[in-house]
């Protein structure tokens, strides 16, 4: 694997910044794909990210490295469709080497993973990331130029979605093969709108005055708005579910995920899916983070089963709407 050290003395000898710059430098945490280092520099902090042959999973899971020029790509992207802030700026890329440098976010700032594993449910956050998901959605719906741009994208999510958060569960949860062969074809053939792939509150940054900074941008493709939509609403679940096992509320958590679809819906207008066929890749989904590759580090064993559980009483009752679906998280036990 490559070391912290190796990959700094990569990055200064390109030029980019040189020894006598760097103040300090911390690693942090990328997920199982990436090494990421934060190098404060005389002059500012920037984020260093190098893409991983082999994730750091208990299983074998291989994917491409030139995932770091589809990053590079998007980052493009959003700092044209997104608000100014709310993805980094790219400074430096690689291509050779795989080798990306870009904006670091100010020091301590928090994810919003961290915030609702506290319990903190902030709706003005929920808006912020269905408006910013719609934001990316509408702006790139049926662009034929971007569909090209993006054309290799598919290939990383499927490597790092597809195979490992479906096509992993058929040996699992046979009972549930078609549904999940379903759900396979259906983020395959359906190309609307650019996605990102990984949308999910451990990728979007808290900064100031409660505004929202999407990163980790390796999988965006062109493709079915389906699955960012189900990948937001799948984490808020988990959040819920692991509040209510410990004692704690569920009603405020669940309701995020009400203000999160109605701000999404908002954005996309007509061209927003029913949230009934957000359900069969929503449940996938939650199978996926208890019994896929990557599974969400922070559910216990008892967790994985009262996931399993919901999603049983998921597929039958198949709440149409997201209110039926808030309704029946906040009331579930």
């Amino acid at each position: 694997m490559l070391s912290r050290e190796r990959m700094q003395q990569e990055f200064s000898q390109r030029g980019w910044f040189s020894d006598q710059e760097v103040v300090a430098v911390q690693e942090l945490s990328g997920g199982v794909s990436n090494i990421v280092l934060r190098v404060t520099l005389s002059r500012q902090a920037i984020v260093l990210k190098r893409p991983l042959a082999q994730l750091r999973v208990a299983e074998v899971w291989l994917a491409d490295v030139n995932r770091a020029q589809n990053e590079a790509e998007g980052l493009r992207v959003a700092e044209v469709l997104l608000p100014s802030g709310a993805s980094p700026h790219l400074w430096e890329f690689d291509q050779e080497q795989h080798l990306l440098a870009m904006e670091a976010a100010p020091v301590g700032v928090p994810t919003w993973k961290s915030e609702l594993l506290q319990g903190k449910a902030e709706p003005q956050l929920a808006v912020a990331a269905g408006e910013m998901l719609g934001a990316l959605h509408a702006g790139s719906w049926q662009d034929s130029v971007l569909a090209r741009r993006f054309t290799e994208g598919f290939r990383y999510f499927r490597a790092l979605r597809l195979s490992p958060y479906f096509e992993f569960l058929l040996a699992v949860y046979p009972r549930y093969a078609t549904m999940i062969k379903d759900i396979i074809a259906d983020l395959s053939d359906e190309h609307d709108c650019l996605v990102h792939g990984d949308f999910s509150p451990k990728n979007l940054l808290v900064t100031a005055n409660d505004r929202l900074m999407l990163i980790d941008w390796e999988v965006i493709h062109y493709g079915n708005p389906r699955f960012d939509v189900a990948f937001m609403v799948c984490h808020l679940t988990l959040k819920t579910l692991y509040a209510m096992a410990r004692g704690l509320n569920p009603g405020p958590l669940a309701e995020l995920i009400t203000r999160f679809w109605q701000a999404y819906q908002s954005r996309l207008g007509s061209c927003c899916p029913p949230f009934d066929s957000v359900r069969p890749p929503l449940a996938g989904l939650l199978l996926a983070r208890v019994g896929g590759k990557s599974p969400a580090e922070y559910l216990t064993n008892e967790d994985g089963f009262r996931v399993e559980r919901w999603v049983d009483a998921l597929l039958s009752e198949r709440p149409d709407t997201v209110t039926d679906y808030y309704s029946m998280l906040k009331g579930w036990t």
